[in-house]
């Protein structure tokens, strides 16, 4: 089916990046040779612990500033080329593929990929964002839901289903972000999508919060469950936390922390990072098994 048929192009493309960067005239991966390869040769895939806080555009910059090649003064004279394969929320975490080199034209497979996320919502509040960050829109009363009501409700949100995705979002419509319209204060009908829930598994509850572990399939978004699933209790909820704990076939195990609230002016500290990024430049999971192309 299409699910194989992405898998499949994913393992080849992988498999073709760990060819190139293990036997490339450079050597392998976290070699010293490897580490000083200019910039404009990088070719790979990264994977990234999204801090919260950050956008996935600046991790991308703070990463592009990183990597990129520089002279005995610090100056940028080879810049790097890095995108990612799918967007994380400001206040979420987790993992974040990106793309160096000629790999950013492969990220297409990352947006068709599975994702697995941890989330905590709370009850008793809507916001207009469907998250902490947003405006209350609706307070309930929820100390009367149990969580035998949470694990019941949980069974609708399971498989096939039709899912409206937020208003604040970077859905385009008219070639102009969702969340762009609504600050324009221009009203705009979203209509629901199909979208898919593999598996879904209340992990904490403890009222007014409660947290769950899931896995889906593109295009699903958590912040909708969770408003979902408040409306569906009567009482509205809205997501506190948010981490993708993983993409496609890489997991947050395989994921490089960085931390955006280091200094990173200096060339010595671009240098250590540079170091500590190359080192696991080109990361595949050993659970997969890469078909030759």
């Amino acid at each position: 089916g299409r699910t194989m048929t992405c898998r499949q192009s994913l393992c080849r493309v992988i498999h073709t990046l760990a060819s190139r960067a293990t036997h490339g005239p450079y050597g392998p991966a976290g070699t010293r040779s490897f580490a000083s390869r200019p910039a404009s040769s990088l070719t790979g895939i990264l994977v990234v612990d999204k801090p919260i806080g950050k956008t996935s555009a600046d991790c991308l910059n703070i990463l592009k500033k990183a990597l990129s090649q520089r002279d005995h003064a610090g100056k940028i004279v080879a810049e790097a080329k890095i995108g990612h394969g799918g967007t994380l929320d400001k206040d979420a975490s987790g993992v974040l593929v990106c793309g160096l080199g000629a790999a950013t034209k492969q990220l297409k497979h990352m947006l068709h990929g599975d994702k697995k996320y941890n989330t905590t919502g709370v009850l008793g509040v809507e916001t207009d964002t469907y998250d902490a960050g947003g405006r209350p829109t609706r307070v309930q009363p929820c100390a009367h839901v149990l969580q035998t009501d949470v694990d019941q409700c949980l069974d609708v949100f399971m498989g096939n289903i039709q899912q409206r995705p937020p208003a604040y979002s970077a859905l385009k419509r008219d070639g102009v972000r969702l969340s762009d319209h609504m600050l324009a204060g221009r009203e705009v009908v979203i209509e629901p999508r199909p979208v898919t829930v593999y598996a879904l598994a209340l992990t904490r509850f403890e009222n007014p919060e409660f947290s769950l572990a899931l896995h889906c399939g593109s295009g699903f978004y958590v912040r909708s469950l969770v408003h979902d699933i408040g409306q569906s209790l009567g009482c509205g909820a809205h997501v506190t936390v948010l981490r993708r704990t993983a993409s496609g076939p890489f997991a947050i195990e395989h994921a490089v922390p960085v931390r955006m609230t280091s200094p990173l002016t200096t060339h010595s500290s671009l240098c250590l990072l540079r170091s500590h990024l190359f080192g696991t430049l080109l990361v595949v999971p050993p659970s997969l098994r890469l078909p030759r192309p």
